[in-house]
């Protein structure tokens, strides 16, 4: 913080002159360390140490792509990460119900309530699929173009399940099932 002097009411301001522009001098010398971390300009805040706060909070304005409190993280972005993932929890999947699957699976887990064949599009690397069956259904023809490891068909009893990983490929690999019969 700028060491600032005070000038009394009793002051005049030729004798307190020096008082001034000492004052000055500390509260531009206290902008330059700012500045040396802080360029405006660009939007920039360059730091080598620790940030500490409450919450930390990132925006670009119409996105809030990265929030932190004392009890959440939260990216609105994907995200990639270059070093190994450790979690000390549970991983949790967002569960979504659908009468109608979708041709592209966007969540990693739903709960199917129709009856119609399911037809899976194509796989991202690595994404991680489970259908829950509500009801029977079955993958079949043009249903299995895009999964590895069923040659004729996949039946998913009702209360059943199968799950995926998408390969580099972009197909489907089959990982688990529970109440199927993979043929």
């Amino acid at each position: 913080m700028a060491s600032i002097t005070t000038i009394l009411g009793t002051h005049s301001l030729s004798s307190s002159r020096l008082t001034i522009n000492n004052n000055f001098d500390n509260v531009n010398e206290e902008l330059g360390l700012i500045a040396n971390v802080l360029d405006t300009t660009s939007s920039t805040l360059s730091l080598t140490g620790a940030i500490t706060a409450g919450t930390l909070s990132i925006n670009t304005g119409t996105l809030n792509t990265f929030n932190v409190t004392a009890s959440s993280l939260e990216a609105g972005v994907e995200a990639t990460f270059k070093e190994a993932v450790i979690l000390e929890k549970a991983l949790q999947f967002t569960v979504g119900d659908t009468a109608t699957f979708p041709a592209i699976p966007t969540l990693g887990v739903y709960i199917y309530t129709g009856t119609d064949d399911i037809v899976l599009g194509t796989a991202v690397n690595g994404q991680v699929l489970t259908i829950i069956a509500q009801n029977a259904f079955a993958m079949q023809g043009a249903g299995l173009a895009n999964v590895n490891g069923a040659d004729t068909s996949i039946d998913v009893l009702q209360n059943g399940s199968i799950s995926f990983i998408g390969g580099i490929d972009n197909t489907w690999w089959i990982t688990g099932s529970h109440k199927a019969t993979i043929s």
